[in-house]
C-alpha cells in the first residue's frame, strides 16, 4: 500500500480520536427541538437540498434576468412610442360610432336601390356591433332625412337577431399600463428562470447536446474514440453497481463474524490502470482501515498476478497482502522470483485464479476475503479481465489489553513519627604518608697529597632540618575524598 494511502488512513483516525466526546444523553434530551422547530428545520433542509444543490447551479444569473428585462422595456417603448402599430384593412367594428352609423346608412341606401341583394346587405351589416340597436337609435333621431329613414326601415327586418361583431373597448390608462407594460415584465421575470432551468436540466442535455456531440464526433475521430471509451466505462460502472446489489442480497453471513462491514465488486479489464481501494467503516462511522486490489509493484504493469491487500488501522502489524496468480505465473520461476522480492508476500499463500477461488486475509481486527466471480486470460496467460468480490468483516482482537495499575491513597491508621534519617557522612580522604627526608651524607675529606703538611681537619657541617625547607603537605579537608585533590604525592 502506498505511503499516501497509509497517511490518509492515519490522519482520519487521528481526527476521529481528536473529536470532542459525545454529549450526555440527558443534555441531548434537554436540547431536543419542539415540533415547530423540527418543521422549520425540515423546511430549511428541503430548501438547501432542493434549491441550493439542485436548482441554483442551473439558475440564470441576476445580470442575465436584468438584461432580458431591459430588452423587454426597450421593445415596449419602441412598439408604443417610436414605431406604434398602424392598422390597415380593419373591419367596420373597429370604427367609432358615427363611422359605424355611416356604414349602416351606406348599406341601407344601396340595398334600397337594388345594388345589394339580401345576403350581401346582411353580410355587410353584420360587420358592425349590434346593427338592430344602431338602426333603432338612428330612426329615433327626428333630424334624420326621409330617404335615410325609408332605407333604414327597409333593411331593419333583415338584421333582426343579428348580433354583429362587437366593438373593442378602450381599457383606459390603467388597463393599457397593466396589459401593455407591467404584465410582460412580470411574465418575463418568471418565465426566464423557468425556461432556463428546463433548458439546462432537460432540453439541452437530452435533445441539443447529443446532436452537437454527434456532429463533433463525426468531425473528430479521436474525440469519438474518447467518448466511446467513457460511455463504455459508465456502462461498466452501472453494471458493476447492479451486480453488487444482487450479490449483497445473495451474501450469506459468516458463521463466526456475522454480517460483513462492507462489500465491493472489483472489475479488471486489460489496458487500464488497476489500483483500487476502499475504506472499512462501521455503520456508526468507526474507521477500521482499508483494503483493495492492485497489480503488484514488482511486475507492474504485467497482469500476471493481482495483489489483495489490507490495512488494519489498529493492529500491531498493520499491512498484510496475498496474491491471486495466473496458471502461467504458477509455473514460471522467474515471475515467482520477482513476486517473492516483496518481503510481505509469501508465495505459498498464493492462489491460482479460477472461478470460485477465494483468498482470505486475517489481521488482528479484520478479515478480508476476495472471491473470483469471472476470469478470462489472453494468449500469453495474462489476465484479460476478471470480476472479484471483496468482503470485509470486523473480528475481535486476540490480544487483551494490558491491565493498567490503579493508584489509590490509604491513610495510615495512626500517626507514627518518622524514623530518624541517617545523616550523610562523607568518606574520609586517604592521608598521604609522612615525608621522611633522606639522611645527610657525612663529608670525609680526601687525604692530603704527598709533600703537603698536615692541614686542619675540616669540621663537618651541621645538617639543617628539612622540615623548614620542605614543609609536609597540609591536611586534606576535601569532603569528597581524593577526587578533588590535585596535590602531587611523591612516589615511594
Amino acid at each position: 500500500m502506498s505511503l499516501l494511502r497509509r497517511n490518509k488512513a492515519k490522519d482520519k483516525e487521528e481526527a476521529k480520536q481528536a473529536a470532542p466526546a459525545a454529549k450526555p444523553a440527558k443534555e441531548k434530551k434537554e436540547k431536543k427541538e419542539s415540533s415547530s422547530g423540527g418543521l422549520k428545520q425540515w423546511l430549511i433542509d428541503s430548501y438547501n437540498g432542493l434549491y441550493k444543490i439542485v436548482l441554483e447551479p442551473s439558475m440564470p444569473t441576476r445580470a442575465t434576468v436584468m438584461l432580458v428585462l431591459a430588452g423587454v422595456v426597450i421593445g415596449l417603448l419602441w412598439a408604443y412610442a417610436i414605431s406604434p402599430t398602424v392598422f390597415t384593412g380593419a373591419n367596420p367594428n373597429r370604427l367609432n360610432q358615427p363611422a359605424q352609423d355611416q356604414w349602416i346608412l351606406m348599406v341601407a341606401g344601396n340595398y334600397e336601390r337594388r345594388f345589394y341583394d339580401v345576403n350581401q346587405a346582411v353580410s355587410l351589416l353584420s360587420r358592425v356591433d349590434n346593427p338592430v340597436a344602431a338602426i333603432d337609435r338612428m330612426l329615433s333621431n327626428p333630424s334624420i332625412g326621409d330617404a335615410d329613414r325609408n332605407a333604414l326601415e327597409a333593411v331593419r327586418p333583415l338584421v333582426v337577431g343579428v348580433r354583429g361583431e362587437p366593438t373593442p373597448q378602450d381599457p383606459g390608462f390603467i388597463g393599457n399600463l397593466l396589459s401593455g407594460f407591467l404584465v410582460p415584465l412580470i411574465l418575463v421575470t418568471i418565465l426566464v428562470p423557468v425556461f432556463t432551468l428546463l433548458w439546462r436540466l432537460l432540453i439541452y442535455p437530452n435533445l441539443v447536446a447529443p446532436v452537437i456531440m454527434k456532429i463533433q464526433e463525426a468531425r473528430d475521430p479521436e474525440l469519438a474514440a474518447k467518448n466511446q471509451k467513457a460511455r463504455a466505462d459508465l456502462k461498466r460502472l452501472q453494471e458493476q453497481k447492479a451486480e453488487l446489489e444482487r450479490l449483497k442480497k445473495e451474501t450469506v453471513a459468516d458463521a463466526e463474524l456475522g454480517e460483513p462491514v462492507t462489500q465491493v465488486l472489483k472489475v479488471f479489464s486489460k489496458g487500464r490502470n488497476f489500483d483500487e481501494s476502499d475504506e472499512i467503516e462501521t455503520a456508526t462511522g468507526d474507521f477500521l482501515g482499508q483494503f483493495g486490489a492492485v497489480i503488484p509493484e514488482s511486475i507492474e504493469p504485467d497482469p500476471a498476478a493481482i495483489e489483495l491487500w489490507v490495512f488494519d488501522m489498529r493492529a500491531t502489524n498493520q499491512n498484510a497482502k496475498k496474491l491471486f496468480i495466473t496458471p502461467t505465473a504458477a509455473s514460471d520461476s522467474s515471475l515467482q522470483a520477482r513476486l517473492s522480492s516483496d518481503p510481505d508476500v509469501t508465495m505459498s499463500d498464493a492462489v491460482v485464479t479460477q472461478v470460485g477461488a477465494k483468498l482470505v486475509i486475517d489481521t488482528e481486527n479484520l478479515r478480508v476475503q476476495g472471491e473470483i466471480l469471472q476470469v478470462d486470460y489472453d494468449d500469453k496467460g495474462r489476465f484479460e479481465n476478471f470480476r472479484m468480490k471483496i468482503t470485509a468483516w470486523k473480528r475481535a482482537s486476540d490480544k487483551a489489553p494490558a491491565p493498567q495499575p490503579t493508584m489509590s491513597y490509604v491513610p495510615p491508621a495512626t500517626s507514627q513519627p518518622l524514623p530518624p534519617q541517617p545523616v550523610y557522612q562523607p568518606p574520609t580522604a586517604p592521608q598521604p604518608p609522612a615525608y621522611q627526608p633522606p639522611a645527610a651524607p657525612v663529608y670525609s675529606p680526601p687525604p692530603p697529597p704527598s709533600g703537603v703538611g698536615p692541614q686542619q681537619p675540616l669540621r663537618p657541617l651541621s645538617p639543617q632540618p628539612l622540615s623548614s625547607a620542605y614543609p609536609p603537605p597540609p591536611e586534606d579537608d576535601d569532603p569528597f575524598g581524593s577526587t578533588g585533590d590535585f596535590t602531587p604525592i611523591p612516589r615511594q
